[in-house]
């Protein structure tokens, strides 16, 4: 089971790295869809 640190970490680096390459590139490395990076940092 993973801590809320885990999860946070996770969107963090997710969210930073569609602020520098954009979100449908994070959202394919990070194999999510883009709505998911959307919901929790609206561009």
């Amino acid at each position: 089971m993973t801590s809320i640190t885990q999860d946070m970490r996770y969107r963090l680096s997710l969210i930073q790295y569609a602020q520098k390459f954009g979100v449908i590139k994070a959202a394919i490395k990070y194999k999510t869809n883009p709505q998911y990076i959307y919901w929790y940092a609206p561009f």
